[in-house]
C-alpha cells in the first residue's frame, strides 16, 4: 500500500469521488456543484497508488478549521493508517 494525501486535489474527477460518498453517505450524498467546492476549496483526498480511496473535507476561517465530513472506501477502513504532517 502506497497511501498519499493531497489538499485540493486537481485531477480528481466527480465519478470516483461519489463511488466513495455514496457508499459513506447513501442517504445524502454531495452533488457535482458541491463536490467542485470542495476540492478547490477544502478538501484532503487520500490515493493509494492512483486509486482514490477517501477524502475530509473542511471549512477554513484565518483562525480556525473544522471538519465538516469524512469519506473513506469500505476497504480501507479501520486499517489503522497514520498520516504524519
Amino acid at each position: 500500500m502506497s497511501l498519499k494525501i493531497i489538499f485540493c486535489p486537481e485531477g480528481l474527477n466527480y465519478e470516483d469521488f461519489s463511488q466513495v460518498d455514496n457508499e459513506c453517505f447513501p442517504d445524502e450524498p454531495v452533488d457535482n456543484k458541491e463536490f467542485l467546492g470542495l476540492i478547490h476549496k477544502g478538501c484532503f483526498a487520500a490515493f493509494d497508488d492512483n486509486l482514490f480511496i477517501g477524502y475530509c473535507s473542511i471549512n477554513q476561517k484565518p483562525d480556525v478549521l473544522w471538519i465538516r465530513r469524512i469519506g473513506v472506501a469500505k476497504n480501507y477502513r479501520q486499517k489503522g493508517v497514520v498520516v504524519e504532517w
